[in-house]
């Protein structure tokens, strides 16, 4: 992310970004732009702002969580840099493999850890992330996956399983660890002896 927030100015601008550019029919609101780029209201507001000013963003009425309307913001699609801008994002990641290794590991005892989906640039893929784990908590491991998708952008389509279950499924070809193992993917971390 240090990277971005150098060549973008802010850490909330890559963000917000990100969250336009990987969604790109969605209009939030303030509120939610907040909660998924996790900011302050005001360094938001001023970045919403910016990207208005320069046209990627252009403002849309939408209705809050509670049903009210409100003003929200949506990608100008016919702003004419939309895609050099994803792929460059893309491929500036905000963290490494390791990092997210690490990151993860603050929920339990990892054991398996199998990347797809955004990771990979395929929104095709049924799951984002594998967990295979012991003694994993499942409310944690939810907290960090919220900050990686505010570092991606993106919502985060995950499976987690302790390391018995993930075995059993394993025996019998299970249709969801087919699904992760017989496409694109990458195992990123593996500590059960795990072939590819």
């Amino acid at each position: 992310m240090e990277t971005l927030e150098k060549i973008f100015g802010s850490q909330h601008k890559a963000k917000v970004m990100k969250l336009f550019l990987f969604n790109p029919l969605a209009t939030f609101d303030l509120e939610t732009v907040v909660k998924r780029v996790k900011g302050r209201a005001p360094n938001i507001r001023k970045e919403l702002n910016s990207l208005e000013k320069i046209k990627l963003v252009k403002k849309k009425e939408t209705r809050n969580i509670k049903g009210r309307k409100v003003a929200g913001f949506v990608l100008n699609q016919s702003f004419s840099h939309i895609g050099p801008l994803q792929d460059f994002l893309l491929k500036v990641s905000p963290f490494t493999n390791l990092e997210l290794v690490r990151k993860l590991g603050g929920a339990g005892r990892l054991k398996l850890v199998v990347i797809s989906g955004v990771f990979l640039n395929d929104s095709d893929a049924r799951v984002d992330i594998l967990v295979v784990g012991d003694k994993v908590k499942k409310n944690v491991l939810e907290k960090i996956l919220v900050e990686v998708e505010a570092d991606l952008g993106r919502e985060i389509k995950y499976a987690v399983m302790d390391s018995g279950d993930f075995e059993y499924r394993l025996s019998i070809g299970d249709k969801l660890v087919r699904d992760i193992f017989d496409y694109r993917h990458e195992i990123i971390f593996n500590k059960i002896g795990l072939v590819d």
